[in-house]
């Protein structure tokens, strides 16, 4: 009652109101007494409905500033601070609020509590672990419909633990040196087939090869040997990607084309039942496991054709601009060993796909609260959230001297440290990080070697400067507001 009274507009308020909107109350009044009494009830009830409902969330916005927490303004069309927080990932809110956290309301008014010191949510994921051992539950664990909630990024408990233990041998050492051996005769076809004449956006030119590389070292699927199912598979990929979620979730459907769904199933049915000459791959991990049908095709999610373009992309874009650097990666990998045991000799690459990352910081880290605890001083309640922007600190002059420059060399010496890294959080970190960090590094630059081993990158037509570039999300997917054009000059 005391949350509703103190909404309740005072009486000098009524004189305060202007004459346009007098004369809109009085058409309002003018139309009503025209409608029946059952119509009149309606209109009543609905509004009266509204009514509370608008001062039920006026109330819950008030949640962070009763604890004394500031934080920008929530509003109904922003679905709390969803909206513009996304926008920017939060650079904005790191440059105008100078506290060490930061009070949002995430997906209209549940409360979130952003961390901006490193290290606070280095202990939230490590330390804190048993306080915080789901990303999220709730509607955006929807946003593929159906299949979303079987997810290894969105199950938790006993399921997540068995997920991830199941894929976990597929990324050890022993199991990345024969993947690297898929993966040089993927872009050993893929060179032949695409690296093009003329220029190319890098985002598209990137994630053909990403596909393709999943596609061969994950699923055992051939890409010269099955050309037109793999086009299929790309073509499928960007129809899920860039249908947008909003509005489907938990409605139990998917956010795409029924014939997307039915065609990604047909695929793994058909991969399960061929086989995989007797290579270990995701799919033969799953299914020599027991799990049901529903987790079987969607356990793991994560390893997609989205995280890994987007980095080799981004240094592509950079490369066209650093002759130096790339003639310093030529001059390393021209006659090196491209094995696994030679790419890991091949550090200044892990240089340039952490400071790529560092630059083009696309991730959002949230964690939901098991429990009632404490995190920098705040008490969070059990269903909250703690939110982190790692673009927050990657581009702070407190952590990065000049952040606005790309400057691989700053991670000499730092290279391979990728999980433990204080202030760089590319892969996340914690048990909740992406379990594919590593064969994402191997993916990512073996892709490069080659590429600048016979190719020198240089600018397309009208290719804009990194101050132009901004992110945006297009569908499930991150994008530039302006396309990446790149060409390849032989060195030969």
């Amino acid at each position: 009652m005391e949350a509703f009274l103190e909404y309740v507009p005072k009486r000098d308020i009524f004189d305060q109101i202007p004459e346009k909107t007098k004369e809109q109350v009085k058409k309002i009044v003018d139309f009503l007494k025209t409608r029946s009494k059952a119509e009149l009830v309606t209109i009543s009830a609905v509004g009266i409905t509204g009514l509370a409902g608008y001062f039920w969330v006026q109330n819950k916005w008030k949640y962070w500033q009763r604890k004394g927490i500031v934080g920008p303004k929530p509003t109904f069309a922003d679905l709390g601070n969803t909206i513009t927080t996304f926008s920017d990932l939060g650079e904005s809110l790191f440059h105008n609020f100078s506290d060490d956290v930061i009070g949002i309301y995430f997906f209209g008014t549940r409360p979130c509590l952003i961390v901006k010191d490193p290290l606070v949510w280095k202990d939230v994921c490590i330390k804190g672990f048993q306080n915080f051992t789901t990303v999220m539950r709730g509607e955006a664990n929807y946003a593929f419909g159906k299949m979303a909630a079987d997810f290894m990024t969105t199950a938790e408990g006993r399921k997540w633990k068995r997920l991830r233990n199941t894929i976990g041998p597929f990324f050890s050492g022993a199991r990345l040196k024969e993947t690297c051996l898929v993966l040089q005769d993927t872009y050993e076809h893929y060179e032949e087939k695409y690296i093009p004449k003329t220029e190319v956006e890098a985002k598209e030119f990137s994630a053909g090869y990403t596909l393709r590389s999943i596609l061969g070292s994950g699923y055992s699927l051939n890409a010269k040997e099955n050309e037109q199912l793999v086009e299929e598979v790309y073509r499928h990929s960007n129809i899920l990607f860039e249908t947008s979620f909003f509005g489907i979730f938990k409605l139990n459907i998917t956010s795409y084309p029924n014939s997307t769904d039915k065609f990604f199933r047909e695929v793994i049915a058909q991969i399960m039942a061929g086989g995989n000459d007797g290579r270990i791959n995701l799919v033969s991990l799953m299914a020599g496991n027991i799990i049901d049908d529903s987790e079987e095709l969607t356990a793991t999610k994560g390893f997609t054709k989205n995280e890994i373009p987007q980095c080799s992309h981004s240094c592509f874009f950079h490369f066209r601009r650093l002759l130096a650097v790339q003639n310093e990666i030529h001059n390393i990998v021209k006659n090196a060993d491209l094995s696994y045991d030679g790419l890991k000799k091949i550090k200044l690459i892990d240089a340039c796909i952490k400071e790529t990352q560092r630059l083009f910081t696309f991730i959002a880290l949230l964690r939901e609260a098991d429990h009632d605890c404490e995190v920098a001083g705040v008490k969070i309640e059990k269903g909250n959230l703690v939110m982190f922007l790692p673009s927050g600190v990657h581009k702070s002059r407190e952590f990065y001297e000049e952040p606005e420059k790309f400057n691989p060399h700053r991670f000499d010496g730092n290279e391979s440290n990728t999980l433990q890294d204080d202030y760089w959080f590319g892969f996340g970190i914690g048990p909740r990080s992406c379990p594919a960090t590593r064969w994402a590094f191997v993916a990512i630059k073996l892709f490069i070697a080659n590429v600048i081993k016979k190719y020198e990158i240089i600018s397309g037509e009208g290719t804009p400067e990194l101050a132009d570039l901004k992110m945006k999300f297009v569908g499930k997917q991150v994008k530039t507001t302006k396309p990446m054009n790149i060409r390849f000059k032989n060195r030969i």
